[in-house]
């Protein structure tokens, strides 16, 4: 299942490049460096014609960001404290998506070369993301956001005007039975 959710997501990352051709014509495809993420942007990759052999990033593995819903929205799973441990594991997880962001979005602004870029990675970064995307704090608010495997969320990066989310876990290049998701342990 997860190789058709791959495979189709190639072939319509493809259309939406030649629907909204750039005038840099490089497409590259960076990924977590965790197995699941190195398998999908290679058969992304594979049924996305022209674009560069996948790059891996640390950077893009999967981790906790911190409290998923304020403190009165919280499912019964989730009131369990923290060790001291868990703690500063998520405060490092936080620290590097932070750098994610700085990286594939912050500090990209400035090429504004037209490029197109693929990230291949996990849940909770891209929960991460977006909400640095739409410059809200994670803290609190990134569990609301439903991501569905192999879902598409375009987000436009120019140096004029801030970023914009221009799509968020987009699924329709595939076929119901192939929308699936984690959500039971965000």
């Amino acid at each position: 299942m997860g190789r058709q959710q791959a495979e189709l997501t190639g072939h319509y990352l493809e259309e939406v490049y030649h629907r909204c051709p750039s005038r840099n014509q490089q497409v590259t495809i960076y990924h977590s460096d965790l197995s699941r993420a190195v398998e999908t942007a290679s058969l992304i990759h594979e049924n996305f014609s022209g674009s560069s052999a996948p790059i891996p990033s640390s950077l893009l593995r999967e981790g906790w960001p911190g409290t998923p819903f304020a403190p009165d929205q919280t499912p019964p799973q989730f009131l369990k404290p923290r060790t001291e441990e868990e703690s500063e594991l998520d405060r490092q997880d936080q620290a590097r998506m932070e750098l994610a962001f700085t990286k594939f979005f912050a500090e990209t602004v400035d090429d504004d070369d037209g490029s197109f870029r693929v990230i291949v990675c996990h849940a909770n970064l891209i929960r991460f993301l977006l909400c640095r995307a739409l410059q809200i704090p994670p803290t609190n608010v990134w569990g609301h956001f439903e991501i569905n495997h192999c879902g598409v969320t375009r987000i436009d990066i120019c140096h004029s005007r801030p970023l914009k989310v221009m799509t968020m876990n987009e699924t329709g290049h595939l076929p119901h039975s192939l929308v699936t998701s984690s959500e039971d342990h965000l």
